[in-house]
């Protein structure tokens, strides 16, 4: 007899973040596209790797200040290697994973890490 499945811990009106077939294809071509024979793992010199279920996500840095849940951030596709489990994270965006959307609108302009042209040409 089989048990049954415990329910969802994140509700289903919530995207899980699972990669769909489509999606693990798309990165295995672009993949395999950039890298035809993958490169050895930094810390243990195998070259096998798997990938991982659920897109990653980096949260934006601010100032010392994290926000866990609902900021903004950038999602990511692991790729694990099977011997030691080192992971490397991939852009999802770049990898054509994800299509890059609009970021979120913000009360206020966050202040710019570089100076402005204008004031690079002053």
């Amino acid at each position: 007899m089989t048990a049954p499945k415990p329910p969802p811990i994140v509700p289903p009106s919530i995207p899980t973040g699972e990669l769909t077939l489509a999606q693990r294809q798309t990165f295995e071509r672009w993949i395999n596209g950039k890298s035809p024979l993958i490169g050895k793992c930094p810390v243990c010199g195998d070259r096998k790797y798997t990938i991982l279920d659920h897109l990653v996500d980096l949260p934006i840095y601010r100032g010392g200040n994290m926000i866990i849940g609902g900021g903004p951030s950038y999602p990511n596709v692991g790729l694990v290697c099977t011997n030691c489990g080192t992971t490397q994270l991939v852009n999802a965006v770049i990898s054509g994973v994800v299509s890059g959307g609009a970021p979120p609108p913000t009360a206020s302009p966050a202040p710019s890490a570089t100076p402005s042209k204008e004031k690079l040409d002053e």
